[in-house]
């Protein structure tokens, strides 16, 4: 779960598996404000909203957004022993589901 600042976020995690391969998975968001450039609400890359509290700031601002992404599975017979997370500080991540 997570959402982008500064405009709509496109990048990747990469999933490092316990015989040392590695696959990218999509961690791209919306803007936490203006998923898409508009005020649609609608998110983009795939993501579901998961929050939308009514307003950014006390009791004014408009809404604001946070999103989940596509699931990511591993591959059959890999297990993940690391998750890297992109270097890109227009992103927040605020949590992961694993099991």
């Amino acid at each position: 779960m997570g959402a982008a600042i500064y405009g709509d976020v496109r990048t990747a995690a990469t999933s490092t598996f316990t015989d040392g391969s590695k696959e990218q998975t999509d961690l791209s968001f919306g803007h936490w404000v203006l998923p898409g450039g508009s005020d649609s609400g609608k998110p983009v890359f795939g993501n579901s909203v998961v929050a939308r509290p009514a307003y950014r700031n006390p009791g004014h601002g408009g809404p604001a957004y946070v999103f989940a992404t596509q699931p990511f599975e591993a591959p059959d017979g890999k297990r993940i022993a690391a998750v890297t997370l992109p270097e890109n500080v227009n992103i927040h991540l605020f949590g992961i589901g694993v099991g």
